[in-house]
Order: C-alpha cells, then structure tokens, then sequence
C-alpha cells in the first residue's frame, strides 16, 4: 500500500481479523488513515470504526428471536 500510495485503509471484512493489531501499527507506521469495519480495530488503536457493538447485535437477535 504504501508502494502504491493508497490515501487510506478500509479492510471490510474479517480476513485480518486475528492479526488487528498489526495492520493498525502498520497503517499509524506509514501515516494512512483507517477506517475500519469493527469496534476491535479502534480498541486496538485506529482511527475510527463505523459499526455497532457486535454483542449488542447478538443480544438484539435474541430478543427478536424470542
């Protein structure tokens, strides 16, 4: 990415998941902002995540379930 200077990172699925907080190190190492598709991303220390709490999702689909 940063070879190819990318203006941001916006990984959208969970394939990087497991390895979070490196991804986030790596995008604050080489000045790329990040945006990510959940919470654990900033808890791990990037920029911003633009999703709900996944155990609050769990809990809201129990509740219509019942």
């Amino acid at each position: 990415m940063v070879r190819d200077r990318v203006d941001a990172l916006v990984p959208g699925d969970t394939l990087l998941f497991t390895e979070r907080q490196r991804v986030v190190e790596l995008a604050r190492e080489h000045r790329l902002p990040g945006i990510y598709s959940l919470r654990a991303y900033t808890e791990a220390g990037g920029l911003m995540s633009y999703s709900a709490r996944i155990t609050k999702q769990f809990r809201r689909a129990a509740e219509v379930i019942q």
